[in-house]
């Protein structure tokens, strides 16, 4: 769990880094690339995550199928929180917060998972 932990959080980091980045580039002719390679990044990291959930034992595979319900359901709150703060013109924070509110939603879902079957 700490290895899966610490490679989406090196994940996490790099992706906000590489979105910076753009950010700060806007000008540059191969933008279009770089932001193509982001998506190239997310499937990689994907078709990683279903290896490794492969690869996990039962009690492993329920433990993530915890982690993911108790991440999704979370996503759904901050999402409709976020625009229910939107709808009624309050000030929301950015949107660059959503991918890693819903990454530490499924970080504390898996501590909590863990703990519990341990």
């Amino acid at each position: 769990i700490a290895v899966t932990l610490g490679a989406s959080t090196v994940f996490l980091l790099a992706i906000v880094r590489l979105g910076q980045y753009v950010a700060e580039q806007s000008a540059e002719p191969a933008l279009p690339w770089l932001v193509a390679l982001t998506g190239v990044a997310f499937t990689a990291a994907a078709v990683a995550a279903m290896r490794s959930v492969r690869r996990m034992d039962e009690l492993e595979r329920h433990m993530h199928a915890e982690a993911m319900a108790f991440a999704f359901l979370c996503s759904v709150l901050i999402i409709a929180t976020y625009t229910f703060m939107k709808v009624a013109g309050l000030e929301a924070p950015p949107v660059d917060v959503l991918l890693p509110a819903m990454m530490s939603c499924w970080a504390v879902g898996v501590l909590l998972a863990f703990r519990r079957y341990r």
